[in-house]
């Protein structure tokens, strides 16, 4: 793991465990995966982020939909889309922190402050 691979890890627990959650081995995983998988949508994208392709990446997914019922929609899949895409942004900014910014503009955009 890089040392910006372990320091997004680090502080993703620590806000997990403080929550009262337990962190797993199977989150680690997902963490990184989100945050990868929106890193290589940037750069498919020169880097061109904006809250449309936020929501054309979330939408597409293989990642979030293996996380989110099918059957979800409007403002029910909205509030269970924002903590995902939370973590995937929150990512970012770590894996990709020349992209980090335009991923929390877009997010705020899609799903508020």
């Amino acid at each position: 793991m890089t040392p910006a691979q372990k320091e997004f890890i680090a502080q993703q627990k620590a806000y997990v465990e403080e929550q009262g959650a337990t962190w797993t081995d199977q989150e680690e995983s997902l963490s990184l995966a989100l945050a990868a998988d929106a890193c290589e949508t940037a750069i498919l994208n020169h880097h061109d982020i904006d809250a449309d392709l936020l929501r054309s990446h979330v939408a597409t997914s293989p990642l979030f939909a293996q996380l989110l019922p099918a059957d979800l929609q409007g403002d029910d899949r909205t509030f269970a889309e924002s903590p995902i895409a939370s973590v995937m942004v929150f990512g970012t900014t770590f894996l990709c922190p020349d992209d980090g910014d335009a991923w929390i503009a877009a997010y705020t955009e899609v799903y508020g402050g």
